[in-house]
């Protein structure tokens, strides 16, 4: 071979890495969009999961290395239904709606769904009681609270002629 034609043969070698790294990194780019596509759709479940009626607690998952809620740094749901709750917001540790461990810490808010309700905390004071669509409710630090649902009673009046 000649110079001429190894010149030729070295441009036509380089087109090809070139073209070859052009592929790949248009491969990593749809890839790295797909999972985030992914991620995104992953992050809408977990953060509606967990809501119903009755008491919903909002709170932090702590489970970093298997928890998708987590990585993101979103706030969960978790859904008591009509019970009566004692929660300590920053002790009480509840099942994350995500990755199924009870590793949702850190309760920031409370609210309440189709319910009728009571908060009352540990300093003796009644937040508040009513019978609401929603109601949302921030704790403050340092205090325990009582909460309470109940089903909305609908008590149908018949009138009669």
């Amino acid at each position: 071979m000649d110079k001429i034609e190894k010149e030729e043969v070295l441009q036509k070698a380089d087109t090809f890495v070139s073209e070859d790294k052009d592929n790949l990194n248009k491969n990593k780019d749809t890839e790295a969009k797909e999972d985030r596509k992914e991620n995104e759709g992953k992050l809408k479940k977990a953060e509606n999961k967990g809501f119903g009626p009755g008491i919903n607690l909002q709170g932090y998952c702590t489970n970093k290395d298997g928890c998708i809620a987590s990585k993101g740094d979103r706030l969960v749901w978790v859904n008591q239904g009509f019970e009566d709750v004692s929660i300590t917001p920053v002790k009480t540790c509840y099942i994350c709606p995500s990755c199924e461990k009870s590793t949702v810490t850190s309760i920031k808010r409370v609210k309440f769904f189709n319910s009728e309700y009571s908060i009352e905390s540990s300093d003796g004071s009644l937040h508040d009681i009513g019978k609401k669509y929603k109601y949302a409710h921030k704790f403050e630090s340092g205090l325990s609270y009582k909460l309470k649902a109940n089903k909305i009673v609908q008590h149908a009046t018949i009138k009669r002629f």
